[in-house]
C-alpha cells in the first residue's frame, strides 16, 4: 500500500483525535499509512457533512442512495439518510421531478451530462427556487453506469437580483426609447407650428394685400360710377337752376335728374349689397342668398336653397363671408357656367358652417396648370375662407358641372342686447 499524502495524513489525523477512525484505521495512521478505500469513504462522508452545496447520488432508478448535509436540511430532514430510498417525485411538483427524471434516464442511457446550467426546482407547496447544477453518469469500476450524481448550489438570490436588473434596464430601455419618441413628436410638432406660423403670417399678408384691394377696387367703383354721374347730376342741377331764373321749360330736365339720382341711388345700393346687405341682417344667411340669386341669375337659370342650419344665426364674419362666396359664385355661373340649374344647400356640420353651390354647367379642369380661371374669383374666394380657418374644396370638369363647398368655422351670434322700450 502506498504511502497517503500529507493532506490526507493531517485529515485522518483530524479523525483520529475526534474518535471517528476505528482501531485499525488509527493503527494504519499511528504507521503513516490509511487504507485506501476507508480514506475515500472518510473524505467523501467530510465532503458531504460540511459542503454548502447540495451533493446527491442516485440508483438507475433515480432513488437517492447518499445525500449531502445541506441537501437534507433542505428536504427538511434531521439526517442524509432519511433520503434514502426516495426520489424527487416525494419533494417536488410533478413537473420538476419528470423533467429531472428525464434528465437522469438520458445520462444513463448515454447521454452527454449536464453542465452549469440554471434549473428551476418547484416544490410541492408551490416554492420556486432557482439553482445552478449539474449531473453526470456514476460508474462502477469497470465503467458501467450504475446511477447518476449531481451538485447544485442555490442562486435564487443572485437569479432574482439579474432578472429585477434585467427588468430595469429593459423599463430604462422603453423610458428611452418613449423619450427618443416624445423629442421626435416635440420636434415634429415644433415643425408643424414653424410651418403654421409661417402659413399664418403669409395669411395675413395676403389677407392685407385683399382687403387693400378690396377697398382699391370699391374706391374705383364710386369713381368711375356714383360720383362721377352724381358730379354729372350736379351739373344738371345748375342747368336747372338757370332755366328757371330765366323762367325756361324745366320738366324734361327735372325728370332727367330724378333717373338720374334714381339710378346712382339703385347703384350704390348694389354696391352695399356686396359688402353686406341689410337683409343679411333682418332675416339671415339663406334669405340674402336668394335674394343674391335672384338678383345675379337669369331668368331661365332655376336656383333652390335649402337651409338646413334651422334659420341660425351665425357671427357676422361668419354670415359676411359666405354670403360674398355665394355671390361670387353665382357670378361665375351667370357669367361662364351657362347652367340651368343651381342648387345651394346651407347647413352646420359639427363645429362647421358648410355652404355647397353646385350647378350643372359647362364645368372646367381645376387641376389644370393654366385653367383660365383667375377671373371666377376663386383666390379671393380662398383666401376669405382662409382667413375664418376654414377650408374651400371645388369639384369640376368639363362638360360635368361644378361643385363648390365652403366650410367654416362657426359661432352663434349672441343674443341682441334687451332694449329699456324708450328707442
Amino acid at each position: 500500500m502506498s504511502p497517503i499524502s500529507p493532506g490526507a495524513r493531517k485529515a485522518a489525523a483530524v479523525a483520529a483525535e475526534a474518535g471517528v477512525l476505528s482501531g485499525l484505521e488509527r493503527d494504519g495512521q499511528a504507521n503513516g499509512q490509511l487504507a485506501g478505500g476507508e480514506l475515500a469513504r472518510f473524505l467523501l462522508g467530510a465532503l458531504l457533512d460540511s459542503t454548502t452545496d447540495q451533493i446527491y447520488f442516485k440508483d438507475c432508478d433515480s432513488r437517492f442512495v447518499r445525500i449531502s448535509r445541506a441537501l437534507a436540511v433542505k428536504f427538511g430532514m434531521s439526517g442524509a439518510e432519511e433520503a434514502i430510498g426516495k426520489t424527487d417525485f416525494d419533494f417536488f411538483s410533478e413537473e420538476h421531478a419528470q423533467l429531472a427524471f428525464a434528465d437522469e434516464q438520458r445520462i444513463i442511457g448515454g447521454g452527454e451530462p449536464v453542465v452549469g446550467i440554471e434549473e428551476k426546482e418547484t416544490w410541492e407547496d408551490g416554492r420556486e427556487e432557482w439553482v445552478s447544477t449539474s449531473k453526470m453518469a456514476l460508474c462502477a469500476e469497470g465503467g458501467a453506469i450504475i446511477g447518476t450524481f449531481g451538485i447544485s448550489r442555490d442562486i435564487t438570490v443572485e437569479k432574482l437580483q439579474r432578472d429585477e436588473i434585467e427588468r430595469q434596464g429593459e423599463r430604462l430601455q422603453r423610458a428611452l426609447a418613449d423619450a427618443e419618441k416624445t423629442q421626435q413628436e416635440l420636434q415634429e410638432t415644433l415643425g408643424e407650428l414653424h410651418v403654421a406660423q409661417s402659413e399664418r403670417l403669409e395669411l395675413l399678408v395676403r389677407t392685407g394685400e385683399a382687403a387693400e384691394e378690396e377697398r382699391r377696387r370699391i374706391a374705383a367703383d364710386l369713381h368711375d360710377g356714383p360720383i362721377q354721374k352724381i358730379t354729372a347730376t350736379a351739373f344738371s342741377v345748375d342747368l336747372l337752376i338757370n332755366r328757371l331764373t330765366r323762367g325756361d321749360a324745366t320738366d324734361d330736365l327735372a325728370q332727367q335728374i330724378r333717373d338720374q339720382l334714381a339710378g346712382e341711388i339703385e347703384s350704390l345700393r348694389g354696391m352695399m349689397a356686396e359688402l353686406r346687405p341689410p337683409i343679411l341682417d333682418e332675416r339671415g344667411l339663406a334669405a340674402a342668398i336668394s335674394a343674391a340669386a335672384a338678383e345675379l341669375l337669369p331668368s331661365d337659370t332655376t336656383c333652390v336653397v335649402t337651409d338646413r342650419t334651422d334659420a341660425a344665426r351665425f357671427m357676422s364674419d361668419v354670415e359676411t363671408a359666405a354670403h360674398r362666396i355665394a355671390r361670387e359664385a353665382l357670378a361665375n355661373v351667370r357669367k361662364h357656367a351657362h347652367a340651368t340649374r343651381v342648387e345651394i344647400d346651407l347647413d352646420h356640420v359639427g363645429d362647421s358652417l358648410r355652404v355647397r353651390i353646385a350647378d350643372d354647367g359647362v364645368g372646367f379642369n381645376p387641376t389644370a396648370e393654366n385653367p383660365g380661371t383667375e377671373h371666377f374669383g376663386l383666390t379671393s374666394m380662398r383666401e376669405r375662407v382662409a382667413s375664418l380657418a376654414g377650408e374651400l374644396r371645388i369639384d369640376s370638369s368639363p362638360a360635368a358641372g361644378t361643385q363648390l363647398e365652403a366650410s367654416m368655422p362657426w359661432k352663434p351670434r349672441p343674443p341682441a342686447a334687451p332694449t329699456d322700450g324708450r328707442g
